[in-house]
């Protein structure tokens, strides 16, 4: 499947996320907003796994809450994955 990630609607059954590294700011924004649009029209608890979280600010922006954030090996910041919850 090939889709623009800024338009393609995330599945309302959807209840995890996982991304690495996934955008730059504004296009990780709107990404976002289609995980909250679909939030609203099915509310659930979504679980966002997100490694080398460089924009977590973004995520929290938009409604998550960190639940935890773990380092790898050596603290690598390429091996740390944030765990985020919505709803």
């Amino acid at each position: 499947m090939v889709a623009d990630a800024a338009e393609w609607p995330l599945p309302d059954e959807v209840t995890y996320v996982y991304m690495y590294r996934p955008f730059k700011e504004a296009l990780f924004e709107t990404v976002l907003e289609r995980v909250n649009e679909s939030l609203r029209r099915n509310p659930r608890k979504l679980t966002l796994a997100y490694a080398y979280p460089e924009q977590e600010d973004v995520v929290l922006r938009n409604g998550f809450t960190r639940i935890r954030k773990s380092r790898g090996p050596n603290k690598i910041p390429q091996y740390t994955v944030g765990v985020y919850v919505r709803g």
